[in-house]
């Protein structure tokens, strides 16, 4: 058997998708500023929401029939933007076909999906602290364990089933439902924009910071920093607890 190459060259995204999440990303701010001031700036409100939108339709054409850089299957949000990127040197490390892979990233999204309205529920009852930090011990778990995964079945269970519930658990919808209970109603859509922003801001973070730690520490050593990172949803979270449901009951029949 020959000696493989070990660099291997990523490329993330192309020119015309970099350039689309800078014109939302700016679009956004001004669809959110201009709603919130109102009055003859209301115009420009409705021409950057008829924009986003047509960003967004063209966004997922290019999803599915678009360049390889370009569509979904080799990208995500937040951490999981980058785990594609691990794909051509856990293949190359176990001799693995890319069906493997994409078996346990269908069984993340899978799990995900199904996991999410509990997740929701739970946070309801119980407030959002506890299951944003209870999924981020989930994810971290599941990104530290994919590491190490050298068999299918184990990464079907790592990357899969315990990745696809800590995504669950501190995903943007739990945030997005914290906004709603916490801000005052004049500064939702305020606070909806800015946190849309801003999550999205985590494609333009993850992808390049996963090919610098691959190339950097390897692809093992970088899936545990991912999962170290994680962790930090935890603090953060406490900025965006809600009271538990007794609670609310309790404080309203005061």
């Amino acid at each position: 058997m020959g000696r493989q190459d070990a660099s291997v060259t990523i490329k993330v995204w192309d020119a015309p998708v970099r350039l689309f999440h800078w014109l939302l990303l700016a679009l956004v701010a001004v669809s959110v500023s201009t709603g919130y001031i109102g009055g003859n700036l209301m115009r420009w409100h409705v021409w950057s929401g008829c924009t986003i939108l047509a960003l967004l339709i063209c966004r997922l054409l290019g999803g599915f029939a678009g360049r390889a850089t370009a569509r979904f299957a080799h990208f995500v949000h937040g951490p999981r933007a980058a785990l594609g990127l691990f794909l051509t040197p856990m293949s190359g490390a176990y001799g693995w076909g890319r069906e493997v892979f994409a078996l346990a990233l269908a069984i993340q999204v899978i799990v995900w999906g199904i996991a999410q309205p509990f997740a929701g529920a739970i946070a309801d009852r119980f407030g959002s602290l506890r299951v944003l930090s209870g999924g981020a011990l989930l994810y971290c778990a599941g990104l530290t364990l994919m590491a190490y995964s050298k068999t299918p079945g184990m990464l079907d269970l790592t990357a899969g089933v315990l990745a696809g519930l800590g995504i669950a658990g501190s995903s943007f919808t739990i945030v997005i439902a914290a906004f709603s209970k916490l801000m005052p109603p004049h500064m939702r859509s305020l606070a909806f924009g800015a946190g849309t922003a801003a999550g999205s801001f985590g494609q333009f973070l993850f992808s390049p910071l996963a090919v610098g730690f691959i190339d950097w520490f390897g692809w093992q050593h970088a899936l545990v920093a991912f999962a170290v990172i994680t962790l930090v949803i935890i603090p953060l979270s406490a900025a965006v607890n809600t009271p538990p449901m007794d609670a609310g009951a309790s404080t309203g029949t005061r």
